[in-house]
């Protein structure tokens, strides 16, 4: 029977993708109860006559940190359900207070995506995620690195071995999503839109024979910081490989 509700795999996460949320109404009762929860009673959002009197914002403000964990649940609803497997990190900067009464959605942009280099069929997603008010001012701005489940880890053709001259009919047919190209430690990724990552080990892929590698001389791209494999494989694409090594190794 099919799960519906389902998020977005890595493959759904190019670079340059953009979506956005439905939107979520802040009440006094959200504030309340957030600030109970989490013990958070500043007079801030607690006291009615510090607010009239004392404070430098009028009205019935959110505690920042409630405004992001309403963004986080309208996205978890929308796009992570199953496939987002860790948070692991996040700039965040709050350009204005929520308040009471305000309508907040997400506005969502996909500015980094790669293959993880040492978790089989797993991708690591950072996002620009821009928390709107209902008049389209933006309160609050963060960029979360995410995990995320690849689709082609539930493959069932995991480590099928295919010969040479495969077609894009052929790889469609074995129901694959990435074709990977080995040559000792380093994998080329295959009908992807973008260059990911190098991964020795990639689980839910079909693995083609590395002596494909010695019919396609390798051409470095020092601006893309990329390696480009003409396509050998009969795909009509450009293989690519992500040169940059510095960032952690998830």
């Amino acid at each position: 029977m099919e799960t519906v509700g389902l998020g977005l795999h890595f493959e759904d996460l190019p670079v340059g993708r953009r979506f956005r949320t439905i939107g979520r109404t802040v009440t006094e009762a959200d504030i309340v109860n957030f600030c109970n929860c989490t013990g958070m009673t500043e007079v801030l959002f607690t006291n009615l006559e510090f607010l009239a009197h004392e404070s430098d914002i009028k009205g019935r403000p959110a505690p920042g940190a409630l405004a992001y964990c309403l963004a986080e649940g309208l996205l978890a609803q929308a796009s992570l359900q199953h496939t987002g497997l860790a948070f692991l990190n996040m700039e965040l900067n709050i350009e204005q207070p929520v308040m009471a009464g305000d309508t907040i959605h997400v506005e969502v942009e996909v500015i980094e995506a790669r293959l993880s280099r040492s978790r089989p069929g797993r991708g690591l997603v950072r996002t620009r995620n821009r928390v709107l008010k209902q008049d389209g001012s933006v309160a609050l701005v963060y960029t979360p690195l995410r995990m995320v489940r690849c689709r082609a880890a539930g493959s069932a053709h995991d480590g099928v071995e295919l010969g040479d001259g495969l077609s894009a009919g052929e790889l469609e047919r074995v129901g694959a999503d990435l074709l990977v190209v080995r040559a000792g430690a380093i994998a080329f990724d295959v009908g992807l839109a973008l260059p990911f990552g190098i991964g020795d080990q990639l689980a839910g892929v079909v693995r083609a024979p590395e002596q494909l590698l010695r019919h396609a001389p390798l051409v470095a791209d020092h601006q893309r910081r990329t390696l480009l494999l003409p396509d050998a494989l009969g795909l009509g694409r450009l293989i690519g490989l992500d040169l940059d090594m510095d960032q952690p190794d998830y």
